[in-house]
């Protein structure tokens, strides 16, 4: 197991939403070894008779460039679905899905991911400060999935699976902006950059761990209440 491990092996397995978190790569792997991993990841996923919705980013250059085009193309079929409007953290936010079909991209585009790839999602993002109005340009991302695209509500699935995505990663870095100030670090060196966040990382989790033994029956004990506490101690 040791040896595997070296050698680069990765388990992973969902958690209670379902969701798979895992790492493909390191920040020196090559762009073509992280596109490897990928895919082989996403193989996986189908084997185990489920379904995969990843982020198209840069180091899919082409298929994410040759998505956005079909996604400008107001002739290709597609269907849409927008979330209610959510008020939090001082925000006011409005989140819309479109999907289209997979087979609107070439197949020597779509390369390797031609055999199970079925959906593009194009997800958006629109958010107004509330405090001093003010209305931020839109977030967009890309998506490649295996789910159907023939599926009637395939957009309004598309949204709960990044939803649930994106919900997981503003709870962590919302707990480390706000309580470990990671947003307001200033630092030139990567590595000392790196190592801050993965200590703030470490640190969130012992707290966790620590939260039901400090937390009432009626009330859980925040996290920032927790660093004070442990801070006076």
């Amino acid at each position: 197991a040791v040896k595997a491990a070296k050698a680069g092996k990765v388990e992973f397995r969902a958690d209670k939403q379902g969701m798979i978190h895992c790492p493909v790569g390191k920040i020196q792997f090559a762009a073509d070894d992280l596109k490897k991993n990928f895919a082989t990841l996403a193989e996986a996923i189908i084997k185990a008779n489920a379904d995969y919705c990843l982020a198209l980013k840069d180091n899919h250059k082409t298929l994410r460039k040759a998505a956005s085009e079909v996604f400008a193309n107001e002739e290709v079929e597609r269907c849409t679905f927008t979330a209610p409007v959510e008020t939090a953290h001082g925000r006011i936010e409005q989140r819309s899905v479109v999907a289209i079909p997979a087979s609107a991209v070439k197949p020597r585009v779509l390369g390797e991911w031609a055999k199970d790839a079925r959906t593009f999602f194009y997800a958006v993002t629109e958010s107004n400060i509330k405090k001093y109005d003010y209305q931020r340009a839109p977030e967009c991302r890309l998506f490649i999935s295996s789910l159907e695209f023939d599926n009637p509500n395939i957009a309004e699935l598309g949204y709960r699976a990044i939803r649930e995505h994106w919900g997981i990663e503003n709870k962590l870095h919302w707990t480390l902006d706000m309580d470990f100030g990671q947003d307001r670090m200033q630092m030139k060196n990567r590595n000392l950059a790196r190592n801050k966040v993965l200590l703030n990382k470490l640190s969130l989790n012992v707290l966790k761990t620590a939260q039901p033994s400090f937390s009432k029956k009626s009330e859980v004990m925040s996290i920032s209440r927790l660093i004070k506490k442990f801070e006076r101690n």
